[in-house]
């Protein structure tokens, strides 16, 4: 069972424990941005208050006017996330997008992590961005593990398994991944 504990410094011996965090995860992609607000509690299970994807239409041509178009749906969805759950918040997690891959990490990849966090600008939260191979490695315990296996992983780190897609697992991935990095829990 995993143990989950809020230090205030990783390195401290002491029993002094994070207050609980709320953590929008976000993994950007034109065509499908997944998100999820994740509370963290001392010695409880992460829990998934909210979820869901972003989705874009392609036009069938892969050029900027098609790319802004995408960009701003996304921006428009993510100002949604924001109004519904930004007072929950604590902090932020976007895991980035896999460079050279197709239509992203190039201008494309650029305007939807623009999107992302320009929406999110207002709220005045701490912003953590994470490569997808550190979100797996932390995660996962595997920098290249399958959409599958993270998926497996981010259920064992909830204590459940539920329906949804990759899109929602990458971003509560993601939450994970921030919190995990902050020394924020443990694997014990």
């Amino acid at each position: 069972m995993t143990r989950t504990k809020f230090l205030a410094n990783p390195t401290d011996a002491n029993d002094y424990f994070w207050p609980s965090m709320t953590v929008l995860g976000v993994d950007p992609s034109m065509t499908a941005t997944g998100w999820a607000v994740v509370h963290f509690r001392p010695y409880v299970r992460p829990t998934v208050m909210a979820h869901g994807t972003i989705r874009t239409e392609a036009t069938g041509e892969q050029n900027m006017r098609d790319n802004v178009l995408r960009s701003g749906v996304i921006f428009r969805g993510m100002q949604d996330v924001v109004a519904a759950y930004g007072e929950t918040l604590d902090e932020v997690s976007i895991e980035l997008p896999v460079p050279g891959s197709f239509g992203v990490g190039s201008q494309s990849g650029s305007m939807m992590v623009v999107a992302v966090h320009s929406a999110l600008l207002d709220l005045g939260l701490p912003v953590g961005l994470h490569a997808p191979n550190h979100t797996k490695k932390v995660v996962a315990l595997d920098g290249r593990a399958e959409k599958k296996d993270v998926k497996a992983m981010v259920f064992a780190w909830l204590g459940r398994e539920f329906k949804t897609n990759t899109d929602v697992t990458d971003a509560i991935s993601a939450a994970l991944c921030h919190v995990i990095d902050k020394g924020g829990l443990d694997r014990a």
